[in-house]
């Protein structure tokens, strides 16, 4: 992986982005827009000209090896993708019972190939 020049560093800054997030290649976001991933939701995002990861996925592995916290303990929520906090929770709970799609039993039905979804039935085997 190549070092960002200054001037990247410098765009990244000036589009918001904190010095830590930019050396850690992730960030803590709120999540809009998504088919899959429920709107509101405090999720890992990679930084995309940063580099570091391949995909979101791939990012919360590393945020969770640095200390970030996942609700996985909420039934038909993804493991591994939502952070831990209070009213994270509530919204995951909330929207899992408002919208039965989030739930992932129903996504990994409907989405049987990828990469993804293999790497997060490796997940949850080693979880």
């Amino acid at each position: 992986m190549r070092e960002l020049t200054e001037n990247e560093v410098l765009d990244l800054l000036t589009e918001g982005y904190c010095e830590e997030d930019i050396k850690n290649g992730y960030g803590e976001y709120y999540c809009y827009g998504s088919e899959v991933i429920i709107d509101g939701a405090l999720v890992i995002e990679k930084i995309n000209m940063v580099n570091k990861f391949d995909d979101d996925f791939e990012a919360s592995r590393q945020a969770e090896k640095d200390g970030v916290i996942f609700i996985n303990d909420i039934e038909g929520l993804e493991k591994g993708c939502y952070i831990d906090t209070p009213e994270n929770r509530k919204l995951c709970v909330d929207k899992l019972k408002e919208f039965p799609a989030y739930r992932v039993e129903n996504l990994m039905l409907n989405h049987p190939d990828g990469d993804y979804w293999e790497a997060y039935s490796e997940y949850c085997k080693v979880a």
